[in-house]
């Protein structure tokens, strides 16, 4: 199986929230599914002046643009994203040490930045939890 992340410079991998408003990683099977979504993305924070809020606990999502915002070419916030392609047994790793979940995107389009459609499955993983307490403890320790 093929993982591909859409990632935010400074701030991580791209995120939504699941039908239960849990947060999880939201990842690719494929390579041109990602780019689509980076090109969502920037497009919307370009109109919008913020990044898209993707929850699908909700059956939709009023867009409030930021004040005094002016859009501008979603074009200039590309070089802020990046793709990168993990394997399942990355992830696994990630779970272990994190907690974290995904979101296993098979299908993504946008018509509008207000209408987008996707299908996927939530990918879960197992938590080590003495690793995942180790890692809380030296964040917290080193910050």
């Amino acid at each position: 199986m093929d993982f591909y992340f859409v990632t935010l410079e400074q701030i991580g991998a791209s995120t939504i929230l699941d039908c239960n408003a849990a947060p999880r990683f939201i990842c690719f099977r494929e390579f041109k599914t990602a780019r689509v979504y980076a090109k969502y993305l920037s497009k919307h924070r370009g109109e919008y002046g913020k990044w898209p809020c993707i929850n699908l606990s909700t059956r939709g999502e009023k867009i409030e643009p930021m004040v005094d915002y002016i859009p501008c070419d979603g074009a200039r916030f590309d070089k802020l994203l990046s793709l990168s392609y993990k394997t399942r047994d990355d992830l696994d790793d990630m779970t272990m040490a994190t907690g974290i979940q995904y979101f296993y995107c098979h299908e993504f389009a946008f018509d509008s930045l207000t209408s987008i459609s996707m299908m996927g499955q939530d990918v879960d993983g197992e938590v080590d939890n003495v690793l995942y307490r180790e890692k809380l403890d030296y964040s917290i320790k080193n910050s």
